[in-house]
This record gives C-alpha cells, sequence and structure tokens, in this order.
C-alpha cells in the first residue's frame, strides 16, 4: 500500500495455472451427492446414475437415467389418492353448480308465478 501512495508500479504477480493432469478439487459441489434444483426438485447422483426426484401434482416421481436407460417411477399409493381427490373436487364442484342451477330455476319460477299474478 506504500508504494501505491507514493506512485510506484510493482511487478504484477503471475496468476497461477492449473495443472491439467492433476485432481480437480470442487469447491462448492454437496459431496452427498444430491443437487437442489429448485421448487423441490433435486437430483441425486447415485450408484453411476443421476435420479431426478420431483412432485407433479402432489405426487412424487423419480426419474432415473443410467446404463443408456430410462425409468420412471411414480408413487401408485400417492397417484391413486390424488386421482380421489381430484374426482371428488370435481364432483363437489358439480354438485355446486347443480345447485346454485336449481335456486335459479326456483327463483325463476317464483318471479314468473308473481308476475302472472298467482301467488301463494
Amino acid at each position: 500500500m506504500t508504494s501505491a501512495i507514493a506512485g510506484q508500479d510493482l511487478p504484477a504477480r503471475e496468476t497461477p495455472r492449473p495443472d491439467p493432469s492433476g485432481p480437480v478439487q470442487p469447491l462448492d459441489v454437496p459431496t452427498d451427492g444430491e443437487f437442489p434444483l429448485g421448487d423441490g426438485t433435486r437430483l441425486i447422483i447415485r450408484d453411476g446414475e443421476a435420479v431426478i426426484v420431483s412432485e407433479v401434482d402432489g405426487v412424487p416421481v423419480e426419474a432415473s437415467i443410467g446404463d443408456g436407460a430410462l425409468s420412471l417411477d411414480i408413487d401408485e399409493e400417492a397417484a391413486s389418492r390424488r386421482v380421489s381427490e381430484m374426482a371428488r373436487e370435481e364432483a363437489a364442484a358439480r354438485l355446486e353448480e347443480a345447485r346454485q342451477q336449481a335456486e335459479r330455476a326456483i327463483e325463476n319460477a317464483r318471479q314468473s308465478g308473481q308476475e302472472s299474478g298467482a301467488g301463494p
């Protein structure tokens, strides 16, 4: 710092060059072979294959790539629960729609009866 204040130029330090034949030392790669990819999805390296673990519509899914093959594992029990849940939600929505239509029909019938002069 003193030389910088005095205006003296120092020779530039030579940047050490990596040895291409030496070992690679990763700086921030997890040692457990698990890499978070975001939104709960993970990439796991195990037994020579890459496994992507995620959820699709709340159903756990694993896609494995290794030995030139791709496999897909789906939690069948969770998938079955999700399908049942979706069916219940659809049935509830249709039931609510039918209830609203029935209420409108009743209201229209009441109004038609009042307009024609027929009363209860």
